[in-house]
């Protein structure tokens, strides 16, 4: 992961904007998901979308929060890429997550979502994306 010091900044900030309002952002996140790709909602039937939302938003947290540990970013990755797999989730399916995500961040912040911030959560999610698709 090659972010600079300044879009760590950038997306340290807006998460904690973010975290204040964080179980309607996982709900924001989930209603977008399944707007772009119906299909997806099959996929979350072992838990109401609730839990899957606040699981979400702690997944986020957790990797906010490691943004300076390259190395345990990577390793519990390669942990949720394959969990994800054995759920069904193929590769094509990643572009559209990142979508909703970069969607739900704007809305929920508005005009404090900038778009150097969000040039940052797109590298963020490239990366995130490019290990648990390995």
């Amino acid at each position: 992961m090659d972010l600079s010091q300044q879009e760590k900044d950038l997306i340290r900030q807006s998460y904690a904007k973010v975290a204040a309002i964080k179980d309607q952002a996982g709900q924001l996140f989930y209603q977008r998901l399944f707007e772009l790709e119906p299909s997806l909602r099959e996929m979350f039937h072992r838990a109401p979308i609730e839990t899957q939302a606040m699981k979400l938003m702690q997944v986020i947290e957790w990797v906010v929060e490691r943004l300076d540990d390259v190395k345990s970013l990577r390793d519990e990755l390669d942990k949720l890429g394959k969990i994800h797999a054995d759920y069904g989730v193929k590769v094509d399916h990643y572009p559209i997550v990142g979508s909703a995500l970069v969607w739900t961040l704007k809305k929920g912040l508005g005009s404090d979502f900038s778009p150097e911030a969000e040039e940052a959560w797109i590298e963020l999610y490239t990366y995130l994306s490019g290990q648990m698709e390995r």
